[in-house]
């Protein structure tokens, strides 16, 4: 079939199709009829471990629900960013030769990986968590506050790009959950680097009355504008902020 177009063809009487679709595609957008012509087989990232990868993606949950507990934060979505149900078994299947050559509890393996996509609140009520972000990166806790993050990402030599370069003009996305009260701290320590960072502003939420307007900061920024004519819509120092830097 091609659209609303079907056609009926000769198949061999052996012939099999496999139909590979997404859950969530097949369970809300597949009409019934279609469904129920297949055999059904749910396949998941845990389904195709080994034993042993199955016991090494218990022991991580475990440690999971001890980082979230140790945080009080409600769920493993509020602790580290995009879980779900197949976040571990998806990242021991990917970094297996790693887990054996180093198992799963060593601070350069697979927990290394889940501290870096922490939520940066869950870092900093972990003391495990900085822990292990501390020991790859030279005490330098890129996730307790948004200084750390600049200088990470902006000042410090490890920011520079393969050119040699400081990653200035690199479009970043920062997810904080945390407010940023204390940006005008980090604003002053990339003033102090002496690096050309370009420009920085702070673009209250819930002093933008609609899209089209947001749409106009955007841009004004991005033309190298936003340094003039700032008006009351532009900048700001609130929770609820974007930070373009």
């Amino acid at each position: 079939a091609i659209g609303t177009r079907s056609q009926l063809c000769q198949v061999l009487p052996g012939f099999r199709i496999v139909v590979i679709v997404d859950r969530r595609e097949a369970y809300e957008n597949l009409d019934l009829p279609l469904l129920n012509r297949f055999e059904k087989q749910m396949l998941t990232a845990r389904e195709v471990l080994t034993p042993a990868q199955e016991a090494v993606v218990d022991k991580l949950m475990a440690w999971c629900l001890k980082i979230m507990a140790d945080a009080e934060l409600p769920s493993l979505q509020d602790t580290f960013v995009g879980f779900h149900p197949d976040t571990l078994p998806s990242l021991v299947t990917v970094h297996w030769p790693l887990i054996e050559k180093l198992g799963w509890e060593d601070n350069d393996g697979v927990k290394r990986v889940l501290s870096r996509i922490a939520h940066p609140i869950a870092v900093f009520r972990s003391a495990e968590l900085s822990n292990t972000l501390r020991a790859q990166s030279g005490d330098a806790v890129q996730h307790m506050d948004l200084v750390r993050a600049l200088d990470a990402t902006l000042i410090s030599d490890g920011a520079s790009n393969e050119n040699g370069n400081h990653a200035v003009g690199k479009l970043m996305l920062m997810l904080t959950k945390s407010p940023l009260a204390h940006f005008d701290v980090a604003a002053e320590e990339v003033a102090a680097a002496d690096v050309a960072v370009g420009i920085q502003t702070v673009l209250r939420l819930s002093d933008v009355p609609s899209e089209k307007a947001l749409t106009k900061a955007v841009e004004r920024f991005y033309r190298g504008s936003a340094a003039e004519g700032k008006d009351d819509n532009d900048t700001g120092n609130d929770g609820n902020a974007i930070d373009n830097g």
